[in-house]
């Protein structure tokens, strides 16, 4: 056996035995019984496989072709996925239909790579009612319209009232983020994304402190 070979085997090897602990694993926390063909061939193992590990399982793509036309897998990948908080229940358009199978599961390896360290929709509930966030930014929208107005009447001033208006637009973007990631009318892969964003905008403190800013820049019109 020349080294060449020995490095390829070496490398089936490694490859063979991450397989065999990461379906174990994923069989064992879904529940699935440990027989070894059950382990390799599980769908509920497969689908978490596919969505954690897409560069993995891109490899395996050609001996699990029979099965990604089957019905069992597209509605594991699909339990898997809600239960991820990557796909919403109301969007059963995604692996429905087996040909739109490679595009779709690429939407969610996406999403999980994206919003697998994001906030839970359950983190979500700490914020204010969804009633009360749409009246804190319809006043933020009226506060920004009177600041126009101003702005026109006093255009000696007009730098001081661009930083206000940037600050409220600013406050406005934080508030949006909160009400995208209340709202229960939004996918749950947008309110988790809504919540990175905010996160991005006020900071991590501030998030886990649940240290929100008001609405609008209190004060910034009377400073003289």
């Amino acid at each position: 056996m020349n080294e060449k070979t020995f490095i390829r085997d070496r490398r089936e090897s490694l490859r063979f035995k991450k397989w065999i602990f990461l379906a174990l694993f994923f069989s064992l926390s879904a529940g699935a019984s440990v027989e070894p063909n059950v382990v390799l061939t599980g769908d509920a193992a497969r689908a978490q496989y596919l969505i954690r590990f897409p560069e993995e399982a891109e490899q395996r793509g050609e001996e699990w072709v029979g099965s990604i036309e089957s019905v069992s897998l597209r509605e594991a990948l699909q339990t898997a996925a809600i239960e991820m908080e990557i796909l919403d229940s109301r969007e059963v358009y995604i692996l429905n239909k087996p040909a739109q199978f490679a595009s779709d599961l690429g939407l969610l390896q996406r999403r999980y790579k994206e919003l697998v360290d994001a906030p839970t929709i359950e983190n979500s509930e700490r914020f204010p009612s969804h009633e009360k966030i749409s009246k804190l930014i319809k006043f933020n929208r009226e506060y920004k319209k009177k600041v126009l107005e101003l702005a026109l009447l006093n255009q000696d001033r007009g730098d001081r009232y661009r930083k206000v208006i940037a600050e409220t637009d600013h406050l406005y973007h934080i508030w949006e983020a909160v009400r995208e990631a209340r709202s229960p009318l939004c996918h749950v892969a947008a309110r988790r994304q809504a919540m990175m964003r905010l996160i991005e905008l006020i900071g991590v403190n501030a998030y886990r402190a649940m240290d929100l800013p008001p609405s609008v820049p209190i004060g910034r019109l009377i400073e003289d």
